[in-house]
């Protein structure tokens, strides 16, 4: 009787599925050391990165060259959808389409203002308030240059990429300061 009530169920289309991109250790040393600055799951910051990519024009310029059949970017949806469509374009798996932009991701120069805003989402509102009141104090003293809490949270993140330290605790220690 179990087996007639499971096959009369219908699958969504829009039902998530696991994607495991197989990457080098170096890539993977990487997202796990973003992974403990940042306090989110290495799961999170591949998702982050591979959502980016996908909207980067310049992630798709540097893949071109791959690609095998017609890939159309639709900008207003940037699932798995258009993974997959991507993975179709370049003639291979959903899994070696996200390695691929994984890796080109983790070479852009600007991967700590992409993820910067991802980290922006998931902080809490006196969080927020305390770094734009770094930002305030930081405009007061240096008026040529205009700072953006993204800027703040992006230079934390470089800097816990070299000190391997969590950015809660630099911005803590800035908020410190001043």
């Amino acid at each position: 009787m179990n087996q007639e009530v499971e096959s009369s169920r219908r699958i969504r289309s829009d039902k998530k599925r696991a994607v495991s991109p197989y990457i080098s250790l170096l890539h993977q040393d990487k997202i796990k050391k973003l992974s403990y600055i940042t306090d989110l799951p290495k799961k999170t910051i591949g998702e982050v990165l591979i959502q980016e990519a996908l909207k980067s024009n310049k992630v798709m310029s540097d893949i071109r060259v791959f690609f095998r059949r017609e890939f159309a970017k639709d900008p207003d949806h940037l699932y798995l959808g258009n993974l997959a469509a991507l993975a179709y374009a370049l003639d291979c798996s959903v899994s070696t389409a996200a390695a691929l932009l994984l890796k080109i991701a983790l070479k852009q120069n600007d991967l700590y203002i992409l993820l910067g805003q991802a980290i922006l989402k998931s902080m809490d509102k006196e969080e927020i308030q305390d770094i734009r009141m770094l930002c305030r104090i930081l405009d007061k003293s240096s008026p040529e240059h205009y700072i953006t809490v993204p800027l703040i949270i992006s230079h934390a993140i470089e800097l816990g990429m070299s000190k391997s330290e969590r950015i809660s605790s630099i911005i803590l220690k800035w908020l410190q300061k001043s």
